[in-house]
């Protein structure tokens, strides 16, 4: 994959709009990078080649967002119900997964709008992290994809950072704490970044705002303060104010 090069961004410029929000956190998979279609044949060939189980895809939108703790115990459940032993080992589990992952991180690429959001939120002076359900590993090599942008994001809080993942909100909790945002004041300027339920879900149980990337009705998170289909939406600009300010007006903020 190769080492990212220098990071040549200016933090001292003065931007040309102000935001009123201080900071982004955002999910990995499905919302900065389009991993998971990777992400579910990694998960059906460990479960067919490593532990003799054939999962459907029914079964695997069923987990969504929910991580790799899910997608453990979903493997263990189908080797219950076929009748095989279903005490394995989590870590093999995982170093099979991750195997995967790596060997086809070429097949990453970053989501519509991903690198310019990361830019101009870059510009605007707000700090960016990112907050997944996936492992470190994964999550860095998914990451890789963004190229140079992949540096405005300070530190990632992974699953193995914490005790339950989303839609517990500890994960965005955690990295609140991490950027010294605290408060409920403060967390409410931290905009979150997700595409799915479970993740819209912790943010908002960790009172963030929240902005969903999500074009299936049947996913979408009735409390989230911006739903659009992809990240380079104009919508996005303007309600986190890289633009001109959004203007008052009724359901702004909610899908059309």
């Amino acid at each position: 994959m190769g080492m990212l090069g220098p990071l040549l961004v200016s933090r001292n410029r003065a931007p040309e709009t102000m935001s009123n929000y201080k900071a982004v956190l955002t999910d990995v998979d499905g919302t900065m990078v389009n991993s998971e279609a990777i992400h579910g044949a990694a998960l059906k060939q460990v479960a067919k080649a490593y532990y003799g189980v054939e999962l459907t895809d029914q079964q695997l939108q069923a987990i969504n967002g929910l991580g790799a703790k899910k997608r453990f115990e979903l493997v263990q459940q189908a080797r219950r119900d076929a009748g095989l032993d279903p005490m394995i080992k989590e870590n093999k589990f995982r170093e099979h997964l991750a195997a995967y992952f790596v060997a086809h991180w070429r097949a990453i690429e970053p989501m519509p709008g991903a690198k310019e959001f990361l830019q101009r939120a870059d510009e605007q002076g707000l700090r960016q992290a990112a907050v997944t359900n996936s492992q470190a590993n994964i999550a860095d090599v998914a990451l890789s994809s963004l190229g140079h942008d992949r540096a405005r994001l300070e530190f990632t809080i992974a699953i193995e950072d914490v005790q339950e993942g989303k839609p517990s909100p500890e994960g965005y909790l955690r990295a609140a704490a991490k950027l010294g945002l605290t408060s409920p004041d403060q967390r409410r300027g931290i905009i979150a970044l997700e595409d799915s339920f479970v993740g819209a879900e912790a943010a908002k149980r960790a009172g963030l705002t929240v902005i969903q990337i999500q074009p299936d009705p049947a996913h979408i998170h009735p409390d989230a303060d911006l739903v659009v289909s992809r990240l380079d939406d104009p919508r996005v600009a303007q309600f986190v104010g890289f633009g001109p300010r959004p203007q008052a007006q009724p359901g702004f903020g909610k899908a059309a």
